[in-house]
């Protein structure tokens, strides 16, 4: 269990953080690491998964219905005055839903990020 807990509250639209004397104004990949993981600079994440280095990417699988104008869509229902900061998407699959979230933020907003749970036996 992390010690550190990041009070997600403190970033959401119309919701107070926990104790606002501890709550942080954005939330970073770095900071999402060291909760899971630990210092990513000498603890990397990869070490936990599998090693897929000879896998390419598999587009062949057709059963997405995330399109880059569905999730633009959903973005800009988002309170104008926040930005994605990360997504959580639970059940990736073969990480197709997740390139296509990945590569709009890499555009919009490129210090946004993206937490795959998943058990990737796809």
């Amino acid at each position: 269990m992390p010690e550190e807990i990041i009070d997600l509250n403190a970033i959401a639209a119309h919701r107070k953080p926990l104790d606002p004397f501890l709550a942080p104004t954005e939330v970073t990949f770095d900071q999402v690491h060291s909760i899971l993981y630990g210092n990513s600079s000498s603890h990397l994440i990869y070490r936990y998964g599998r090693k897929y280095f000879n896998k390419t990417l598999d587009r062949s699988y057709p059963h997405t219905f995330l399109t880059t104008d569905v999730f633009n869509s959903i973005i800009k229902k988002l309170d104008p005055s926040l930005k994605p900061q990360f997504i959580v998407e639970v059940g990736s699959f073969t990480g197709n839903s997740a390139t296509i979230m990945g590569n709009v933020l890499k555009n919009k907003y490129p210090q946004a990020f993206i937490l795959c749970i998943d058990t990737w036996l796809g």
